[in-house]
């Protein structure tokens, strides 16, 4: 993998300019699949649930495409390191914070709720950001956080292929991975789900363990939590 794939850097950029040249929201944020990308906000939304009246953190909130939803029941906040991508959020009715999330610019337990779907993965540092969104929940409160995953066979070959192409790639995460970084934060994990894509169609599974042989054919991967 080259070094440039770890940079944060290439990821702020590049999502800056799609900010301001893309015409729909999955050319601003997806990856690969657009049916893929689609479902995993669908999944991550349905984990949330109809809530009314919490705080909650998008965080790597993009332009807001996922939390948008909850903005008129809830007060949501968006944080993300590209100010284009929060002016768009903004428009949504999110409240918009520039900032990492690595070093989030909150006080603790300031959330009921926080979600980050498929941000940790452009992070130099994945698995530490589950540790410092974990200070930001009260007591009760709920991770939901989704991933590009590590064992999909398919994301190992379109790894190889950009490296090839000499094009960055997500720092993917296995499952297992993810999951011992959660109860290491203090985490009871409640749910996981995988998401099974292809070209035109995606499948929601859930995993019966962390090591589950489904995950071997899954892109993404999303977990649910409670502060314990």
């Amino acid at each position: 993998m080259h070094s440039e794939k770890k940079s944060q850097d290439y990821w702020k950029d590049s999502f800056k300019v799609r900010a301001q040249t893309a015409t729909d929201t999955i050319a601003r944020n997806g990856f690969l699949l657009k049916v893929g990308t689609a479902r995993v906000r669908e999944t991550v939304l349905d984990l949330i649930g109809p809530v009314a009246g919490l705080d909650i953190l998008d965080a790597g909130c993009g332009d807001g495409s996922v939390s948008y939803p909850l903005a008129a029941m809830n007060c949501v906040t968006g944080l993300d390191i590209v100010s284009d991508m929060l002016e768009l959020a903004s428009a949504r009715g999110i409240k918009p914070v520039e900032g990492s999330m690595e070093e989030p610019p909150f006080h603790p337990q300031s959330f009921d709720v926080v979600m980050s779907v498929e941000v940790i993965s452009l992070s130099d540092r994945p698995l530490e950001v589950i540790d410092s969104l974990s200070k930001l929940l009260r007591p009760g409160g709920r991770l939901i956080v989704s991933c590009v995953n590590k064992a999909s066979l398919l994301r190992t070959v379109a790894e190889r292929v950009l490296d090839l192409m000499r094009r960055p790639y997500p720092n993917a995460i296995r499952m297992s991975d993810l999951y011992g970084a959660v109860e290491k934060a203090g985490f009871e994990v409640l749910r996981m789900r995988s998401i099974i894509s292809g070209p035109g169609f995606a499948k929601v599974v859930t995993p019966l363990k962390a090591n589950s042989p489904i995950l071997n054919i899954a892109n993404n991967i999303i977990i649910e939590a409670r502060v314990t």
